[in-house]
């Protein structure tokens, strides 16, 4: 995985794009996320760590990154609200790949804060409701348009 940074720097370096929106990552189901926890936390965290550091780097005028249902308590109301992150456990099944997607939500909030953003790194949070998406934005950032 080391050489893959280099990769994803290099892509930044080249492309300086303006945009980025950051949906990818490992992803499986119950059997595999309990199977690979170690590889669902390390692939996700690399991922974000590397994307949304070289886009910082080359200075993207905007940043969007993709969360996950996973990301929620277990026993959360429905619908899901943004105010309910953090607000219990992840389901256990899912725990390494939900606290890589929160990680990356901290990151944004740390890029933001740290060096004034005040619309750079967006966050987006996926729920799933009825074979439905939709797209939240959470409320730390939607004063800030």
């Amino acid at each position: 995985m080391h050489l893959w940074i280099y990769k994803v720097e290099g892509f930044f370096d080249t492309a300086h794009p303006e945009y980025v929106i950051l949906a990818a990552g490992k992803v499986g189901g119950i059997v595999e996320n309990k199977t690979y926890p170690a590889e669902f936390i390390t692939r996700n965290l690399a991922v974000q760590l590397n994307v949304i550091r070289s886009a910082h780097t080359v200075g993207v005028k905007r940043f969007i990154l993709f969360g996950s249902s996973c990301m929620y308590p277990r026993e959360c109301s429905q619908p899901m609200l943004e105010v309910d992150l953090l607000s219990g456990c992840p389901e256990s099944t899912s725990m390494s790949y939900a606290i890589a997607k929160l990680a990356g939500v901290q990151m944004c909030l740390a890029y933001n804060q740290q060096f004034g953003y005040k619309r750079t790194f967006r966050l987006f949070l996926t729920v799933s409701l009825a074979q439905t998406i939709i797209l939240i934005r959470l409320p730390a950032m939607s004063n800030q348009r």
